[in-house]
């Protein structure tokens, strides 16, 4: 199948092809597996004579040829010609039993990467990935071009639809990978890493009676740079869904339920959220250099960062990036829970192709999406608890930390995780910081053993270790055939499994999860590095529910389920983990990794070369401005409005817009350029911010600068007068203005909302037009009513209760600037 780049994770359910009858997805062809001339048959003796029989050996060629049939046919190919399809001489010891068939109807498009198109069926749990060709010419004489960015991509060229007569004619094209090849190498990969992680994948077959009408209808759902490829061939490989939780693990209640369509097999009050990671390379770039054949890469100890962060800058270079990510994958894969947290606030920061959220199977957060539908994703999978936008960030980064970090093979659904916070990325430091830092080293006694990252990360080295004894000129002679390595591989490591060194682990046990078979001592030196290089381009599927705290069905799932129970902040999420992209590379990829490598280097040297002229010349940053008395004056950097951006409700025009509301309120104080340490520290004084024309007439005026301002006076920084005003902006969440309602109304800061509150409240209201008796009652009938659990004073649920429904709240907590 070659190197499949469409994730799991894209998602359009909108489709023509959608449709809502279940017949479909039967399997069929099935064909027995070939007898293994090691097999003692002490298992089956009947089985075993059946099968010598010649009746019955007849009967396995003929389902045999039969698949080779549906394969050619499905090509497009044709024996016309008069040429024997090549016979394979090596004695096969494993074809799958069952050849699923997909009817055309039943697939929705999904996603797309270079070689690949992914199809989900409509019943949500399984995608169907196929393999693409370039797009046939009318006359049928050629193909669309390929544009060929590199040297050593000369052998991507793809001109044959059959993959039998691939094999004989075009045995160059990476994407023509015989598909029983792909399911032998996933079974040599999925032994390096613990059964729970990998998921199995099976053969498929398309069924469509009109080929080009199906792939004609696909094209209003594919991107315009993909159209250059369809799909040629019907064989592809099936998966189970991963963006949804697995049917063991959940409750059984509800996994009855999930036999039919018509029922929802997901509890409504909480939502299945998917997160997708690609980790990338865990360890430094320059750790093995000095023994790769590339000048760039000599001596490389100034490099000081590991591979993806040199190459974002080579991404820069080439402008497919708009700025460098603070996402270093030696901070995931360093196991400190500091750093992990580090790591996952980068990639939330800058997606790029690197992380994903989805909700119901749906893509609802990555780089082509504004970072306020990151804050809108927190309050829909933290409704109405109370707590702040940055805290929710918090408990969420917290979540995914401790779902990377965890051993599946223990129960901690009893072990309530604290949170950790890391510092507000709000002030900016000085930016040069970020190129000029070194990423910093991995230890891996800090990675369990059993967790997803540090199996990845044991076959990644896979790689480092072997990279510098490869021999080019046995992967250059490979190029022939260049996935046949697989059919070696696959040999290898059925005969070591086997063996008594491998002591029956993998046998049919039901244990699980199923511990990793990691020896890779009989694999040759390429085989370990095309190992490792597909563990250096996978991805990494984190899935969970929160329960809702329903004992029935915590109670009702099962001793290997509640291994996947994360207990965090009082909050229980049924979780897993699994690891998908595993597919073969091509010979070719060594060759592409080191000039990468290379370009890289070249292009961060290059960049802190200009960087450091920059400097020398005393350049200053863009910076954004406003206009006063007619004239343009600069107010905030780039990166400040940024971080404001973030951390607020705002646009960057409405950030500028509530500066000069500020500047206005004291202009002998506030500087008309302000820097970020002046942001935080100069302070208006109250009085003056009462007097603002948004302010002036509001009976609460003094209790919000209380709220909102550090030292609890009332005296507002810019960033208090920021965060002020956007908890009571149209865009700010009915749960944030109830938290900051709350804090407004208790004067006495109790934590609670007391009779001498309600009292100052009323009397605020109603400007003294009332008697204190008058008061009194008013103050007396409103605990009555809300006070639910009797001890004389409202809770904050107690008034959140109360509050959601007064129907002119959120109208009533407005200030419009």
């Amino acid at each position: 199948m070659g190197k499949i780049n469409a994730s799991h994770s894209s998602y359009c359910y909108d489709s023509m092809f959608k449709r809502s009858d279940h017949k479909y997805l039967r399997s069929c062809s099935k064909v027995e597996p070939i007898d293994d001339p090691n097999d003692d048959g002490a298992d089956d003796e009947d089985e075993d004579d059946e099968r010598s029989s010649p009746e019955a050996r007849r009967h396995v060629v003929w389902h045999a040829d039969k698949l080779d049939d549906l394969r050619s046919t499905a090509s497009g190919s044709s024996d016309d010609d008069g040429e024997e399809r090549e016979r394979e001489t090596r004695t096969i010891r494993y074809v799958p039993e069952v050849l699923e068939r997909i009817d055309e109807n039943r697939l929705v498009y999904r996603a797309e990467g270079n070689a690949n198109i992914v199809l989900s069926l409509s019943d949500n749990k399984h995608v169907l990935r196929m393999r693409k060709s370039p797009v046939e010419s009318r006359e049928g004489k050629g193909s669309l071009p390929i544009n060929v960015t590199s040297r050593y991509q000369s052998f991507c060229g793809l001109k044959s639809l059959s993959f039998l007569r691939t094999k004989k004619k075009n045995n160059a094209g990476d994407s023509n990978v015989d598909l029983r090849r792909f399911v032998k190498y996933s079974q040599v990969i999925a032994s390096q890493f613990s059964g729970c992680y990998v998921p199995e994948p099976k053969l498929a077959h398309l069924n469509t009676c009109n080929l080009q009408a199906f792939n004609e209808r696909l094209r209003s759902f594919r991107p315009a740079m993909r159209l250059g490829k369809e799909v040629r061939e019907l064989d592809g490989i099936l998966y189970p869904d991963v963006a949804f939780l697995p049917k063991w693990l959940y409750p059984a209640r509800v996994r009855d339920f999930s036999q039919d369509p018509k029922i929802s097999s997901t509890p409504t009050h909480y939502q299945t959220y998917c997160v997708e990671i690609k980790p990338k390379q865990g360890w430094l770039a320059y750790e093995f250099c000095d023994n790769l054949p590339l000048p760039e890469l000599t001596n490389g100890g100034d490099l000081r960062k590991c591979r993806y962060c040199l190459h974002q800058y080579l991404k820069l270079q080439k402008k497919s990036i708009a700025k460098i990510s603070k996402y270093c994958p030696l901070d995931l894969y360093s196991g400190k829970p500091v750093r992990v947290l580090q790591a996952v606030k980068g990639l939330i920061g800058a997606p790029q192709n690197n992380f994903k959220i989805l909700k119901n199977g749906k893509v609802v957060y990555d780089d082509k999406r504004e970072k306020s539908m990151f804050n809108r994703i927190l309050r829909e999978m933290f409704p109405r608890d109370g707590r702040t936008k940055d805290e929710k960030s918090t408990i969420f980064m917290n979540l995914i930390k401790e779902i990377l970090l965890k051993d599946f093979t223990t129960n901690d659904e009893h072990c309530d995780r604290k949170l950790l916070s890391i510092k507000k990325d709000r002030k900016k430091k000085d930016k040069n910081q970020l190129h000029e830092r070194a990423c910093n080293p991995v230890n891996q006694q800090f990675l369990p053993k059993s967790c997803a990252l540090r199996q990845i990360l044991d076959v990644q080295l896979l790689v480092k270790s072997s990279i510098s004894t490869i021999d080019p000129i046995k992967l250059a002679k490979s190029r022939s055939d260049p996935y046949g390595y697989i059919d070696d591989m696959y040999e290898k490591y059925l005969t070591y499994r086997e063996a008594d060194v491998y002591g029956g682990r993998h046998s049919d046990s039901t244990t699980w999860p199923k511990e990793p078979f990691t020896s890779c001592e009989y694999l040759s030196e390429e085989e370990k590095y095309q190992l490792g290089a597909t563990a250096l381009d996978c991805s990494i599927m984190i899935t969970f529910r929160r329960l809702s705290g329903d004992r029935a069905e915590e109670s009702s799932l099962n001793e290997a389920a509640r291994n996947h129970i994360v207990s965090i902040e009082g909050m229980k999420f049924l979780v897993n983990v699994t690891i998908t992209d595993l597919d073969p590379k091509s010979p070719k990829h060594y060759a592409k990794y080191v000039e990468q490598l290379a370009e890289s280097a070249v292009a961060y040297r290059d960049f802190l070369s200009k960087m450091r002229l920059q400097l020398f010349l005393h350049r200053q940053p863009v910076k954004h401005t406003r206009t006063a008395m007619g004239n343009k004056v600069v107010t905030f950097t780039d990166q400040q409005l940024e971080d404001y951006q973030d951390c607020t409700f705002f646009t960057r025009k409405e950030i500028l817009r509530v500066h000069q509301r500020f500047y206005e309120a004291s202009p002998d104080l506030v500087p008309v350029i302000m820097t970020e340490g002046q942001a935080s520290t100069i302070q208006v004084p109250r009085e003056r911010i009462e007097r603002l024309p948004e302010l002036v007439e509001n009976p609460f005026k003094g209790r919000m600068c209380e709220a909102f301002s550090r030292d609890g006076d009332g005296n507002l920084t810019f960033e208090d007068f920021l965060d002020l005003l956007s908890v009571f902006s149209e865009q700010a969440p009915r749960d944030i203005k109830v938290y900051y309602a709350f804090k407004i109304y208790d004067y006495d800061r109790d934590g609670f909302i007391g009779q001498s509150d309600l009292l100052n409240v009323i009397t605020a209201l109603t400007r003294n037009e009332l008697s204190l008796e008058e008061h009194q009652q008013i103050a007396e009938k409103v605990i009555e009513e809300a006070d639910v659990d009797g001890d004389g004073k409202l809770s904050y649920l107690e008034f959140e209760h109360v509050i959601t429904r007064a129907p002119d709240f959120i109208s009533t907590f407005h200030i419009r600037i």
